[in-house]
């Protein structure tokens, strides 16, 4: 399989903005082509997760002011280097805040993995004609990769976290971007596990989804950093937030990606074994 294509930041910044712009497209596009039909085929799995996530997402709430406000700039901005004991103490600290916030927005977003998956799927059978299966079994394998991709996700944000964190304690002038950079990073991943989704329904693994996505890293900032505000919303956040996000992320990677119309192999570079010739091929020559 071929690495991630080298993506350049005004590439990053370009996706950015036009994901933003794109989302906003998102609700009159949902009316259009009544995507909410067919979610109650999913019976009592929707009251239970979707009314679970929306009292968390009460909880997360309070949880991201805690985070914001443990996120302040040292004093001490002169000092290159702190004392190990002040290292640790910061690490321990702002991580445990840090992983409080991290691990409750992905715990929302197992339980609202029911809301991406039918809307997910609704936009691709209008937009590319996807014909898509709708089963509880179809559900249940969606929800399984969920729960492998956002594992793999808090544990990822979690180590970059971690070395940001100890990067700007020994450079505390600098101290001010910190909390820029973590967030950036909440949000990439926050993103990633929306984006996989699509990928999903193109056969990727999620080891190739997790590479092929790194090209669209300007989409995967836009989808999180509007899902953690969406998110922080009680009650209504819940449900608006992955209902526009996993429509969003839908319209723009069909427009920025040719996955849909080339296929796994060939957005991979995966090289296509040529079928061998039949038992036959040889016969009725002269």
């Amino acid at each position: 399989m071929a690495t991630p294509y080298p993506i350049r930041p005004s590439e990053v910044l370009y996706q950015f903005v036009y994901s933003l712009f794109r989302l906003t497209e998102v609700p009159a596009f949902v009316r259009k082509h009544r995507l909410w039909e067919g979610f109650n085929q999913y019976g009592w799995v929707i009251k239970l997760l979707v009314g679970v996530a929306i009292l968390l997402g009460i909880t997360f709430l309070s949880i991201v002011f805690d985070w914001f406000r443990s996120l302040q700039p040292a004093q001490e901005s002169y000092a290159l280097i702190s004392s190990v004991g002040g290292l640790f103490t910061r690490i321990f600290g702002e991580g445990y805040e840090l992983f409080s916030a991290g691990f409750m927005k992905y715990v929302l977003l197992i339980l609202l993995e029911v809301i991406v998956y039918h809307f997910m799927r609704r936009t691709l059978t209008v937009l590319v004609d996807k014909s898509c299966g709708v089963s509880f079994n179809d559900f249940l394998e969606a929800q399984k990769r969920m729960i492998k991709v956002v594992i793999r996700s808090f544990v990822y944000e979690s180590i970059a976290s971690v070395i940001i964190t100890v990067v700007f304690a020994i450079f505390g002038f600098v101290s001010f971007l910190e909390p820029v950079l973590i967030f950036g990073v909440q949000c990439y991943f926050l993103g990633f596990a929306i984006i996989d989704n699509y990928m999903e329904q193109f056969g990727l693994t999620i080891r190739e989804s997790i590479d092929y996505s790194y090209q669209y890293t300007g989409v995967s900032l836009a989808l999180g950093l509007v899902l953690y505000i969406l998110l922080a919303i009680p009650l209504l956040g819940a449900v608006a937030g992955p209902i526009l996000v996993s429509v969003g992320a839908g319209i723009i990677m069909t427009q920025l990606s040719d996955l849909h119309l080339i296929g796994r192999e060939a957005a991979l570079g995966i090289p296509v074994e040529p079928e061998p010739a039949g038992e036959d091929a040889g016969e009725g020559v002269v």
